[in-house]
Parts: structure tokens; C-alpha cells; sequence
């Protein structure tokens, strides 16, 4: 949706009954599925960029509202020595996580 971040926020929690606390990055709809989601580029661990992490793993965990959820995460995130243990994170979080490569792709199977 093309929404100022207060209209994105407003419409995620009153249309879509998503009770989140953060304006997401995007809402995204394909068919009758509708996604919310936090994308992420995660260059090295500490301070901000694991707040970034922090933010998308916890948009995932949600289970409130109408929509599915998926963090969009890219960088050191993937790779088994991204440092406190941000890929050991992504791997055991339960959530829908997915590379920018693969969003297209994830949005496309919720249609199947």
C-alpha cells in the first residue's frame, strides 16, 4: 500500500486487526492473502542491527489479525557466523523469514 506510516499503522490496526505496536514496512496482497511484513538489511551484528533483527523476529511471532506475517531479511543473517548468534536466531525462530530473493516467490504460493 502507497500510505503515509501513520495511515499504514492506522489501517494495519483498524482494518486488519494486526495489534501491532511498530509501523510495519509493508502490507503487501496477493488474491484474497494479505502480508504484513519488516524488511530487513542486516550488514553486522551489534548495536542497531540487532535491534533490526529484534524488530522482524518479532513481527513474525505475532498472531494477532488477518494476515500472514513475514520478515524480509537479508545480509550476515544467513550466514552460520554472523556473530551473537543472529543465524542460530533466524533458524529457530518458527516465523515465515525469507530473503528479498525469495518474496516474490512466497507471495506467489499463498495464492496456490
Amino acid at each position: 500500500l502507497n500510505l503515509n506510516e501513520q495511515d499504514l499503522m492506522s489501517y494495519a490496526n483498524n482494518e486488519l486487526a494486526s495489534g501491532l505496536t511498530k509501523r510495519p514496512d509493508f502490507i503487501a496482497r496477493n488474491g484474497q492473502a494479505l502480508v504484513i511484513g519488516e524488511a530487513k538489511f542486516i550488514t553486522n551484528s551489534g548495536g542497531t542491527q540487532n535491534k533490526s533483527l529484534d524488530d522482524a523476529l518479532e513481527l513474525v511471532s505475532g498472531v494477532h489479525g488477518k494476515t500472514y506475517r513475514v520478515g524480509v531479511l537479508d545480509g550476515i543473517v544467513w550466514s552460520k557466523g554472523s556473530g551473537p548468534k543472529m543465524y542460530d536466531r533466524v533458524r529457530v525462530c518458527g516465523g515465515i523469514l525469507v530473503s528479498a530473493l525469495l518474496l516474490k516467490k512466497y507471495l506467489e504460493s499463498l495464492s496456490s
